[in-house]
């Protein structure tokens, strides 16, 4: 019981990190996540960004900016070693962002 319990209130901490670093991510960048999540073995992350075209997830992945301003990666395969992403669109002035990817757990780890 007590691992179910250490569980839920790492899940619970991680949610909350997330959530933090939602918010504080749009006041200090161009871009702004709505979400960054790990789903049925894909990382999604989906965003909005006030310039560019382009956006980079960890600089491998590249996805275009909506005439809206909207983005969004579906990954599949793809587990970042520490649980951040990192975002960077193709504007020269703009600068990294970071998001904490919920659901994403430590590579290895298998419930039980």
């Amino acid at each position: 019981m007590k691992v179910l319990s250490f569980t839920n209130s790492m899940m619970a901490l991680l949610s909350a990190v997330s959530a933090l670093a939602l918010v504080s991510s749009g006041a200090l960048a161009a871009i702004a996540v709505t979400s960054a999540t790990m789903k049925s073995g894909q990382t999604l992350v989906t965003g909005t960004s006030t310039v560019g075209t382009m956006i980079t997830l960890d600089g491998k992945y590249s996805v275009p900016i909506s005439a809206t301003g909207q983005f969004s990666f579906a990954i599949d395969d793809y587990h970042p070693d520490d649980c951040i992403v990192s975002l960077k669109t193709n504007h020269a002035g703009d600068a990294v962002d970071f998001a904490v990817v919920a659901l994403c757990g430590l590579r290895g780890l298998t419930p039980r």
